[in-house]
């Protein structure tokens, strides 16, 4: 093949993926919420740390996830979990909560300190995460 059609062939080629790339961005940015349809119909349990209100309730889980987001557009200095609206009080006091599978306390997630893990319930000391790291050492045979 001559020089020149070479050149031009992959000129043709280069502009080609610059097209589909803005393509691919154009319609990934016109759908907002950038992958957070895989978790609707997910349920994340909150809790509000007011202590006039301390209700627990589960959202769907984009839902969250959707609120989370606009308040990080808002806060960008923030360096921690940011709060959402409370649904019963009104005040921007809900964070993620987990529910004990063995109790049924609802408390907040990382409850138990950085250094344990994060679903550990302070009412009962249970944690399905230990529980579930113990069930596959033991099919390992550790």
């Amino acid at each position: 093949m001559e020089d020149s059609k070479r050149k031009q062939v992959l000129t043709v080629v280069i502009i080609a993926c610059l097209v589909l790339a803005g393509l691919i961005t154009y319609v990934t940015s016109r759908s907002g919420n950038s992958g957070l349809e895989a978790f609707k119909g997910q349920t994340q349990w909150v809790k509000c740390a007011n202590q006039n209100c301390g209700a627990a309730y589960e959202l769907d889980k984009k839902k969250y996830l959707e609120l989370v987001q606009e308040e990080a557009r808002k806060n960008v200095d923030a360096t921690g979990p940011l709060p959402i609206t409370c649904e019963k009080c009104g005040e921007l006091s809900i964070f993620r909560a987990v529910k004990c599978e063995k109790c049924g306390e609802v408390f907040f997630y990382g409850a138990a300190g950085p250094s344990d893990f994060s679903d550990r319930c302070p009412k009962c000391g249970y944690s399905a995460m230990e529980e579930e790291r113990k069930q596959a050492q033991q099919n390992r045979g550790y």
